[in-house]
């Protein structure tokens, strides 16, 4: 009799011990494909089809490198309601994206060569009474943009500049470090 539930236990056990390696079989090849073109492409589409209530939406026209690091995202755009906001042709973010498990959004660098500033966002009133900040912490520890072409509808005249600062926001509270100037208007520390 022992025997027996001895054979019956080690059978369970080898059981149980293939369905836990083929799930994290199947996690695995999910992690992996979604790294890879076909992945990108989803996870853009993903960007792509988000339509907050604000009426603020962000699109990315292509990424390429890692998702689980350092990638590069090609024709971003931000726009609201009423046209585009802000356009950059490459944006290259390096980032932890498996922080974002312990509710935050980990963004190492995020360096943008060159962008523009076309109007300031006139977001659509939602009606809900919600914080400014969100409820997860985010961690932005280098941004630049080195050229922002400020268009007319901002300043009055067709500007350039540039930005560079950081950022820490968690529990309520935001801690940035801003350097920008745009050229004959202003300068921000």
């Amino acid at each position: 009799l022992r025997v027996a539930w001895t054979g019956i236990l080690m059978r369970w056990g080898r059981l149980l011990a293939g369905i836990v390696a083929a799930i994290a079989g199947v996690l695995l090849a999910t992690l992996w494909i979604i790294d890879t073109d076909v992945g990108h492409r989803w996870v853009a589409e993903r960007i792509n089809a988000a339509r907050p209530a604000n009426g603020i939406r962000v699109t990315v026209g292509r990424i390429d490198g890692s998702l689980y690091g350092a990638a590069v995202l090609r024709d971003v755009r931000v726009r609201d309601p009423e046209g585009l906001v802000f356009a950059a042709p490459r944006a290259e973010l390096d980032w932890r994206p498996f922080a974002w498990l312990s509710n935050r959004l980990d963004i190492r660098s995020l360096h943008i060569p060159v962008a523009i500033l076309a109007k300031l966002p006139r977001p659509r009133p939602t009606g809900r009474n919600t914080p400014l900040l969100p409820d997860f912490d985010i961690l932005i520890g280098d941004l630049s943009v080195d050229r922002l072409t400020v268009a007319p509808r901002v300043t009055g005249v067709l500007r350039s500049g540039r930005l560079k600062g950081i950022a820490d926001i968690r529990d309520g509270r935001a801690m940035v470090a801003i350097d920008a100037l745009v050229q004959g208007s202003d300068a921000l520390r």
